[in-house]
């Protein structure tokens, strides 16, 4: 999902990402509805600095992977610095390939695309270029212990 931080009413029905498809009808299952509790879900750790920690690597010329050190259900905030129109992508996984890059290979074998641009456990940011930015995805999180990023404006920190 590529987030452009200035975008206006993205979720206005004439907003810039609109649909253009419609809605298919579908027969009701039946049954009676009824709701179902649950907890919410919660951060129930925030301190996981991977980069903080040294536990990051250059894979290749401006790939970098984050090792968190454990698999965990979650999602990366970035705070990074750079000129506007930069497109930091975060790609999650649980495995490292021989040459320490991702390897989403046994779990990809399993994701239905709708489209062939759909992108599996991965998020873009597109900086504004003013000075320090913090992003991190609000409607998803992600299975991974490693995370490769690329498009990081210099080397993080």
């Amino acid at each position: 999902m590529a987030v452009k931080p200035t975008t206006l009413a993205w979720n206005k029905p004439a907003g810039p990402n609109r649909i253009t498809t419609t809605a298919s009808g579908a027969c009701n299952p039946g049954g009676r509805a009824a709701g179902h509790r649950v907890l919410a879900n919660h951060a129930a750790d925030s301190d996981h600095p991977a980069a903080r920690t040294g536990d990051a690597h250059r894979a290749k010329p401006g790939v970098f992977v984050f090792d968190f050190g454990q698999n965990l259900a979650g999602r990366a905030e970035l705070a990074v610095k750079g000129p506007a129109g930069t497109r930091v992508v975060m790609r999650y996984g649980e495995r490292l390939d021989k040459d320490g890059l991702l390897d989403t290979q046994d779990i990809a074998q399993h994701v239905v695309k709708k489209w062939p641009e759909q992108q599996f456990q991965t998020d873009t940011y597109v900086l504004k270029g003013k000075g320090r930015e913090r992003w991190h995805s609000r409607f998803t999180y992600h299975g991974f212990q490693y995370v490769q990023v690329t498009g990081w404006p210099g080397t993080p920190c």
